[in-house]
Parts: structure tokens; C-alpha cells; sequence
């Protein structure tokens, strides 16, 4: 699948989604692991390119996709082990670990299950 086509999802393209999705990671990680930091990107202290389009200078094709993958791998181990009940700190409200990682799951199934899907464009799904 090529990363610049675009989804069914306000066009967007598979690149922009998995920036988004793994910047989405990023910033859900480290509310779980160093609240600190999260609050510095909440904030506006710390940039996040992640959340968009790539750009110049950041992960594309399959480096983007490699570094997704990876991240979501070794994220899985703190988040294996946390209180599910816990409070995390969020762009919007506070919510608990399970729902953080519902989020997550559910945010990488809706680019690519709308109306105008890419399974149903390429037949796959």
C-alpha cells in the first residue's frame, strides 16, 4: 500500500495516519510513563511534529512504518503492567489506562474503516 494515497478518512493519506497514529503512541506513553513530559507537550514547551502530514527531515515510507511498529511493540511492555483503573493526563479530559489504550485500538481502525474504505477500493477487506 503506497503511503501517499489517500483513505476514505477526510482524505488524509496512510502517511499522515500513521504519523498521527504513532505521535498519538508517543504522547499516550508518556503520560504513562513520564507525566512530565506529557504535560510539556500539553503545554506547547515541547513541539510534536508527529500528529501531521510528514514533512522534510521526518520519518517517511517504511522507516515511518518501521519505527510505528517498533514503538507500539516496546510501548506494549509498561502498558502490560499498568493499573488499568489509573488516571492518565490527556489533551482533553483525564481518563483511566484501559480506556487510553481503547482509544488507541480504536484510532487505528477508523482511517481505514469509513464508507470509502481502501479494503474496499483495493478488494482486500
Amino acid at each position: 500500500m503506497q503511503q501517499a494515497r489517500s483513505t476514505g478518512f477526510k482524505g488524509y493519506t496512510i502517511a499522515w495516519v500513521i504519523n498521527h497514529l504513532h505521535g498519538g503512541n508517543v504522547a499516550a506513553n508518556l503520560s504513562l510513563v513520564d507525566p512530565p513530559a506529557f504535560e510539556d507537550i500539553k503545554a506547547g514547551r515541547t513541539k510534536m511534529t508527529m500528529m501531521d502530514e510528514p514533512g522534510e527531515g521526518d520519518l517517511n515510507g517504511a522507516a515511518l512504518l518501521e519505527e510505528y511498529v517498533s514503538f507500539a511493540r516496546e510501548m506494549a511492555q509498561s502498558w502490560e503492567v499498568a493499573d488499568p483503573r489509573a488516571r492518565l493526563k490527556w489533551f482533553g479530559p483525564d481518563m483511566s489506562v484501559r480506556s487510553s489504550m481503547t482509544v488507541r485500538k480504536t484510532a487505528f481502525f477508523v482511517p481505514f474503516y469509513t464508507k470509502n474504505d481502501l479494503f474496499a477500493q483495493t478488494g482486500s477487506g
